[in-house]
């Protein structure tokens, strides 16, 4: 029995067991998935439908999938009591699923709010992720010459594949959602001013696995800082060479973000304006030197061969890092460690670095 068949029989009979108004969504094309990806996605729609019963309170749950070429994504979403995330410990359920999700390579989000119900996101990639493969790409720019020139260099360099090209920020996320890139180069300024911004969060929003980076005049933009907070893996300035493009895509494709030490002093500027400082959280050694690695930019692959770990024991080491940070991804836990003192920035703010 395969996973739709399998996720139709788990709605039916929990639906019958609960009385609960249990609604199954499946978009894109039903076929069989990897072993792991189906075993996986089973296990964490059976405890999310477990900590419903349980926590929520809940009259209705939706249970969505969407089936891209390349990736999976999951929600299941419920109108219970909802809580606080940023007040609530993790219970050992959630834990789980994340753990769960980060082990098969994939993404996994929650938002939830008293009295407002709980939703629960995971976007697993459908191939292997060390399978041999083209970086995809889907370029985003107003203006015709501009994709054109971008495409042509790209399409030089074996390892890439651009996939499309849009015009504006609708165009950008509709065919993000359609071609379900790897990267995507979004323009920060279109037609209709934040229109990138807008696009990137949308972008972010559905599918965190994509990464965005923005496209600049000018290093000091304005928009940066929103489009960084938005999403954005990183910007590029539009007058950078073509060995620059090539490593930013490369960085971010890999799992890393991709900000100079003055944009990074910039959003640091910002995240502590905007925000009070968090209690102190205790780290343990160990989880103390993957942050100061991940802060250096450094791949789980890297940062396993470094300490001698295996990138699974660093996968779920970062799961535990998110968890007692209250963050979600390594631009975050990157930006922490630079608040916190556990890295420093370079003293020259126009060498170029990933954190």
């Amino acid at each position: 029995m395969g996973l739709f068949e399998t996720l139709r029989k788990l709605a039916a009979e929990a639906k019958e067991l609960d009385q609960t108004s249990l609604e199954l969504h499946i978009s894109g094309e039903e076929r069989r998935l990897p072993q792991e990806i189906e075993v996986g996605l089973y296990y964490i729609v059976q405890e999310a439908l477990y900590n419903v019963r349980k926590h929520a309170e809940a009259q209705r749950v939706i249970i969505g999938v969407d089936l891209g070429p390349r990736v999976i994504c999951l929600t299941v979403r419920d109108d219970g009591k909802g809580f606080d995330p940023a007040t609530t410990p993790e219970g050992i359920g959630l834990r789980h699923m994340r753990e769960r999700a980060l082990s098969l390579g994939g993404n996994f989000a929650i938002h939830a709010a008293r009295g407002e119900g709980t939703e629960l996101r995971v976007c697993l990639p459908i191939l292997r992720e060390d399978a041999m493969r083209r970086i995809r790409i889907l370029i985003a720019d107003d203006h015709n010459l501009v994709r054109q020139a971008l495409a042509q260099m790209l399409q030089t360099d074996p390892d890439f594949e651009v996939v499309g090209q849009a015009a504006d920020g609708d165009e950008a996320f509709q065919k993000a959602k359609l071609l379900d890139p790897d990267i995507v180069l979004m323009d920060i300024h279109m037609p209709r001013g934040r229109e990138g911004i807008e696009a990137t969060q949308r972008i972010a929003e559905h599918n965190p696995r994509i990464g965005v980076i923005m496209l600049t005049m000018e290093r000091h933009d304005e928009y940066l800082i929103e489009a960084i907070k938005a999403g954005a893996k990183g910007y590029l300035l539009k007058n950078a060479n073509s060995q620059e493009l090539i490593e930013a895509i490369r960085a971010v494709a890999a799992g890393e973000a991709q900000l100079d030490s003055a944009m990074a002093r910039r959003v640091l500027e910002e995240f502590r304006r905007l925000s009070a400082r968090h209690d102190a959280v205790h780290l343990t050694e160990r989880e103390v030197e993957i942050l100061q690695l991940v802060a250096q930019g450094a791949s789980n692959k890297e940062i396993a061969k470094r300490l001698e770990i295996s990138e699974k024991t660093v996968r779920n080491r970062l799961s535990v890092i998110f968890d007692k940070l209250h963050i979600n991804n390594r631009t975050e836990a990157a930006l922490y460690a630079l608040r916190e003192g556990y890295a420093s920035l370079p003293s020259d703010p126009d060498k170029s670095q990933r954190t």
